[in-house]
């Protein structure tokens, strides 16, 4: 331990080490970065903005009952990918009580089954139609104007109860017997090839 009479160094004191930051480094060039960053994620969402307008999935409003953050997330691919913060309109909202299939019932049924096919149907959920008295609560805000969706999100509460609901009423002739549901996650199954060509079609 120094001496009592000993200087000691800012590092020594809050024992932190701080190699990690360049203290030579400009200070307007770290704005110009983060201005930079910021410009570009603007016109990330802007981008975004305009193909879900195209694609019919959101629509503009002038008077939004709540407001969802956009929130910027960044894939491993190193591209950003869109999304809303539905967290506090999740809080407020009754919880749908319709039960999802058991995934080890699931997993049984297709034990023995020679042949099997795999179906994913996220892109469904785009296709199920908000009420129309509930997309003022489906808004966000960008730099130009504010937006609402005005079909059912996978981030909202009820999301997952909704689509397997519609699942069961549409798959009602063959669920259970050679279709297997979980939310958009669908397994085709079969106990001869010959047949397994045909069911897919059916679907």
């Amino acid at each position: 331990m120094p001496s009592r009479g000993q200087p000691q160094t800012w590092q020594a004191l809050t024992r932190t080490s701080y190699a990690t930051v360049s203290p030579w480094t400009p200070r307007s060039d770290l704005c110009a970065r983060e201005e930079e960053s910021s410009t570009k994620k603007g016109d990330f969402v802007q981008e975004e903005t305009r193909k879900l307008l195209n694609a019919g999935h959101i629509q503009e409003i002038q008077y939004p009952e709540r407001l969802a953050n956009v929130v910027l997330v960044k894939k491993a691919n190193g591209k950003w990918r869109m999304s809303l913060d539905f967290t506090d309109l999740n809080k407020v909202c009754p919880k749908d009580s319709y039960l999802l299939p058991s995934i080890d019932a699931l997993v049984d049924s297709a034990s023995g089954c020679k042949m099997l096919s795999f179906l994913d149907a996220f892109s469904g959920y785009n296709q199920i139609k908000m009420h129309p008295r509930d997309e003022c609560k489906m808004a966000f805000m960008t730099e130009t104007s504010c937006y609402c969706y005005i079909v059912i999100l996978f981030g909202l509460k009820n999301a997952g109860a909704t689509y397997q609901r519609l699942m069961d009423k549409v798959l009602a002739p063959m669920l259970g017997r050679k279709v297997q549901a979980y939310v958009h996650d669908m397994v085709v199954t079969s106990q001869e090839r010959g047949q397994h060509d045909v069911i897919p079609l059916a679907i």
